[in-house]
């Protein structure tokens, strides 16, 4: 193990409020354990974001910023993985933060726990929320007990359960606590070797940390579950999973497309897959035709609507959720019914349930 560099912490950064970006930087600088490097990728950010990286890169130690063209946040991860030098990897998005002692959990897990086969260290992250007043970022986090070391370790048996629970968070063992799994690449800790063969998808918009995150996972020999809380996810309304995507419909297609390959990876998991592929159809909902940014009239969004209902792929999502999903709780039965009206092609219904949906949101 490099003593010197344990983990490289990769944030990518587009547009980051400078009061986030402060809190982001100062959850790394603060860190009990200082054997990491941060790489800041600036992915075609404005002059005032690019200009405070670096001036914010400049004071901190063992910190490097590459700049950009923006291209994505994909292709800001996998920028960052190719500088990386640390022996692990993990990532932090810029609107959020880490517990202070995040680093020493990892390190802590991996010395006592793993070996050479160890591929992946899994924590646990914990929600908060925000406000920004006079310049600065009051942060508010719903689990405190991010002090705690006295962690358990659990060595990943079965991949199939953990996808299972990325997919629809639903082992008991696992959700035990005010605290969850992140189905994406945060509040992991991933090999660099490994990592460097296994990089993000850039043909996605949305999604491309799940898909990313169920490849890595196929490929992994060992994998350990630390109970420690090592990400702190924070509230932001602006961020990409809540902004108004006019794409939002192609880039739906693609990500149905990315998830079937990931469903022959993991055959077993189709139930879980049924669950994923459907919270797609709410995304759209969401992001696309309720979006409160959303100029198009709602006739104009009605009619695209009825062509997205009759495409292909979103008729196979429908099919899955019938075909995969057999449970009898309240998820289940809510896509179910959904999926049962859609095949009857009752879309005026659907599409009243989906502006209920959002509505709720």
């Amino acid at each position: 193990m490099n003593r010197n560099t344990f983990v490289s912490i990769i944030v990518p950064v587009y547009n980051t409020p400078i009061p986030l970006l402060k809190s982001c930087f100062d959850s790394v600088t603060n860190q009990t354990n200082k054997m990491w490097e941060l790489i800041a990728v600036d992915d075609g950010s404005d002059k005032e974001c690019a200009d405070f990286l670096d001036t914010m890169c400049k004071s901190m130690p063992n910190t490097k910023i590459l700049h950009k063209k923006n291209g994505g946040v994909s292709s800001a991860r996998n920028l960052g993985i190719r500088e990386a030098k640390g022996d692990w990897i993990t990532f932090l998005d810029s609107d959020n933060t880490l517990p202070l002692n995040a680093v020493q959990i990892y390190y802590d897990t991996v010395s006592f726990f793993g070996d050479e086969d160890t591929d992946m260290v899994i924590g646990f992250c914990t929600r908060g929320t925000r406000i920004i007043e006079n310049g600065n970022d009051n942060i508010k986090l719903e689990n405190n007990s991010i002090n705690d070391l006295d962690c358990n370790v659990e060595v990943i048996k079965d991949k199939n359960e953990l996808v299972n629970h990325f997919l629809t968070n639903r082992v008991k063992r696992w959700t035990n606590r005010n605290v969850y799994f992140a189905d994406g690449p945060v509040s992991k800790l991933v090999k660099n070797k490994l990592a460097k063969n296994v990089l993000f998808p850039l043909n996605l918009k949305w999604d491309e940390d799940t898909v990313w995150l169920l490849d890595f996972v196929s490929q992994c020999n060992k994998i350990l579950i630390t109970t420690g809380i090592v990400y702190n996810t924070v509230d932001y309304e602006f961020s990409a999973t809540r902004r108004f995507r006019f794409d939002c419909l192609t880039e739906f297609y693609d990500v149905c497309i990315a998830e079937k390959e990931m469903q022959k990876q993991f055959p077993d998991c189709m139930n879980a897959f049924a669950y994923k592929r459907f919270s797609n159809i709410l995304l759209v909902a969401r992001l696309y035709f309720f979006h409160k940014d959303n100029i198009e009239s709602e006739k104009q969004r009605y009619n695209i609507y009825i062509k997205w209902c009759k495409n292909p792929e979103t008729e196979a999502v429908i099919n899955d959720v019938l075909k995969y999903i057999k449970e009898n709780n309240g998820h289940a039965f809510a896509y179910k019914f959904f999926s049962y009206a859609f095949k009857l092609r009752l879309y005026l219904v659907c599409w009243k349930l989906l502006k209920i949906y959002c509505e709720k949101r």
